[in-house]
C-alpha cells in the first residue's frame, strides 16, 4: 500500500468541521460517555487529535497512520474507556462522512478502509497495552504460588506459563512459540487424561465441565494466529479476551474443586473416612438439634476393646484393617440421619436424633451385636472384636453443653469396661 493511500479524503475535508463537531456534541451530551473524559478541556483535546488525524490520513504515510492510532488505542484504554465505545465512535463517524459521499464509489471506499485501519489498528493499541499488563499481573501471580500445596501450586504455574507464552508468542507475531496446541498434550490436558483427577473432581458433570472448558480454550488459541497474520486486531483482540476469561475461568473452577477436596479432607478420616473431631467441632459451633421438641439427641461413645492387644499380637497394619471394618460396621448400623466421627485412636462417636429414649441403647445394641458378629478374616484365621459403648442423652448439643454429655458417656463406658467388656451402658 502507498503512503497516499487514503488520498480520496480530501475530497470531504469541507464536512470534516460540521461531522466531528456533531461527534463531539453527541458524546458531551450523553452522560455515560462523558463520564470516561476527566474535563472538558480533555474531550475537545481528544476530538480535536481526532480531527487532525483525519487530515493527515490524506498525506501521511500508512505506516506512520498506523503508529498513531495504536497510541490513541492505547489512550482510550488507559482512561478505561471500553473497547465496544470506541468501536462506537468509529462507527459514528463512519456514518456521518459515507452520508456525505454518497454518490462517489472510490470516496465511500478509502472512508470505509480509512474507519476499518481505525478499528484495526486502535485495537492493537489496546491489545499492546492489555498484554503489557497482563504479563506483570501473571509474573506476580506465579510468585504468590510458592504458599500453595504442591499439585496445587504445580498446576497453577503450568496455566500461568501457558498464559504467558500464549501472549508472549502473540506479541512477536511468531507462531513458533506458541504453547502446545494440542488440548490432550498440553500438561494440564495429560493431568486431565493420565492423573489421579478424579481424587479432585468427584463429579462426572464436573470433569466434564472441566475437560470441555479445556478443549474450547485450545481450540481459540488454534485460531488465533490466523487474525495475528493478517492483522485482523479486532477480531484478535476479541479472542485473545475469550482466552483469557475462559482460562481463568477455568482455572477458578480447578481452584474450587481443590479448596473442595482440601475442606473434605480436613472433616474426613483418610483411614476410615469417618467425619474428625474437625467436623464435630463445626457441627458442635452450629449446634447439634432438631426443631421437634419431642426429639432427643443421643450420644454414642464407643471403644474397641483390647485394641491395644490387637495391635501388639498382629501389628498395626492388622490394627488398621479392625479400625476400618469396625467403622463399616458402625455405619452400617446407624441411620442416614446419623453422624459417626472417629474421636480418638479406636474410639467412636456418634450424634443420633430419637423420638424414645430407649432407641439410644437399642441402636448402640445394634452396633454392638453387628460388630461382635462381623468376623474379621486375617491371613486365614478369624478374629472377633468387641467394643464397649457407653451413651447420654440431651435435648440439644452445642460447645457449652457438649463437655458435660461427653463426660457422661465417658462415665458409662468406663463402667462398661470395668464390667467385663463388650456391653452397652446407658
Amino acid at each position: 500500500m502507498d503512503s497516499f493511500m487514503f488520498k480520496e479524503l480530501k475530497k470531504i475535508e469541507d464536512k470534516s468541521e460540521l461531522i466531528f463537531a456533531n461527534f463531539y456534541t453527541t458524546i458531551d451530551t450523553n452522560s455515560y460517555m462523558k463520564q470516561f473524559f476527566s474535563s472538558q478541556e480533555q474531550l475537545e483535546q481528544t476530538i480535536a487529535r481526532q480531527k487532525k488525524l483525519f487530515f493527515e490520513a490524506i498525506t501521511k504515510p500508512l505506516k506512520e497512520l498506523q503508529f498513531e492510532l495504536i497510541e490513541i488505542g492505547k489512550i482510550h484504554y488507559q482512561r478505561f474507556i471500553p473497547f465496544e465505545l470506541y468501536i462506537s465512535g468509529a462507527n459514528y463517524l463512519q456514518t456521518q462522512f459515507l452520508f456525505h459521499a454518497k454518490h462517489d464509489f472510490k470516496l465511500r471506499k478509502d472512508i470505509r478502509l480509512y474507519f476499518e485501519t481505525i478499528r484495526n489498528y486502535g485495537a492493537k493499541g489496546y491489545l499492546n497495552t492489555i498484554f503489557e499488563q497482563d504479563l506483570i499481573f501473571l509474573d506476580e501471580l506465579k510468585k504468590k504460588q510458592d504458599d500453595r500445596a504442591n499439585s496445587y501450586k504445580e498446576l497453577k504455574i503450568l496455566h500461568i506459563e501457558w498464559l504467558t507464552k500464549l501472549i508472549l508468542a502473540i506479541k512477536s507475531a511468531n507462531k513458533g512459540k506458541l504453547p502446545e496446541l494440542d488440548f490432550t498434550k498440553c500438561e494440564l490436558g495429560c493431568w486431565l487424561e493420565h492423573s489421579d483427577v478424579k481424587d479432585v473432581v468427584t463429579s462426572k458433570e464436573n470433569y466434564q465441565k472441566i475437560y470441555d472448558m479445556h478443549k474450547r480454550v485450545h481450540i481459540v488459541e488454534q485460531n488465533i494466529f490466523f487474525f495475528v497474520e493478517n492483522k485482523k486486531y479486532v477480531d484478535l483482540l476479541n479472542a485473545y479476551s475469550f482466552i483469557f476469561k475462559l482460562s481463568f475461568s477455568l482455572s477458578n473452577m480447578l481452584t474450587f474443586y481443590m479448596v473442595e477436596k482440601r475442606e473434605h479432607e480436613l472433616i474426613t478420616d483418610e483411614l476410615t473416612t469417618l467425619y474428625t473431631r474437625r467436623k464435630l467441632k463445626e457441627v458442635l459451633q452450629n449446634g447439634f438439634h432438631c426443631n421437634n421438641n419431642n426429639i432427643t439427641i443421643g450420644l454414642l461413645l464407643i471403644d474397641i476393646d483390647n485394641f491395644k492387644q490387637i495391635n501388639d499380637t498382629f501389628g498395626h497394619d492388622i490394627g488398621d484393617i479392625v479400625l476400618k471394618e469396625i467403622a463399616e460396621s458402625i455405619k452400617n448400623s446407624v441411620r442416614n440421619m446419623d453422624m459417626v466421627f472417629r474421636y480418638g485412636g479406636e474410639e467412636f462417636l456418634v450424634l443420633l436424633p430419637v423420638s424414645k429414649l430407649e432407641n439410644i441403647k437399642k441402636i448402640a445394641e445394634k452396633i454392638r451385636k453387628n460388630i461382635e458378629q462381623n468376623k474379621i478374616v486375617i491371613n486365614s484365621k478369624t478374629l472377633t472384636v468387641t467394643v464397649s459403648i457407653g451413651t447420654s442423652s440431651c435435648d440439644n448439643i452445642d460447645e457449652q453443653t457438649f463437655n458435660n454429655i461427653i463426660k457422661h458417656a465417658d462415665e458409662n463406658l468406663y463402667i462398661a469396661k470395668r464390667n467385663g467388656k463388650n456391653q452397652v451402658v446407658h
